[in-house]
């Protein structure tokens, strides 16, 4: 899996968007886009991402766990259920 800043500088380009457009889209600035992207943000907030992936149109689990946030485990974990 991409870090988390190439997988969203992936998503924003094949979506057709600028960083100021998806900024504006999820309320960040456009630098703060472009620092996640570059990796100057190594781990962003969850909340931040959680918003960029909405903007994106996809499942935020995608950037937390290119983020480091969450696991694959966290993600197939079948719940138990007692009787």
């Amino acid at each position: 899996m991409p870090n988390v800043g190439t997988l969203i500088k992936n998503t924003r380009e094949t979506a057709g968007l600028s960083q100021k457009k998806l900024g504006n889209a999820c309320g960040l600035s456009d630098s703060e886009i472009m620092k996640i992207e570059n990796g100057v943000r190594q781990k962003p907030n969850w909340e931040n991402l959680c918003r960029i992936a909405q903007a994106l149109d996809f499942h935020p689990f995608k950037l937390l766990l290119a983020a480091g946030y969450i696991s694959e485990n966290d993600i197939h974990q079948l719940p138990t259920v007692k009787r």
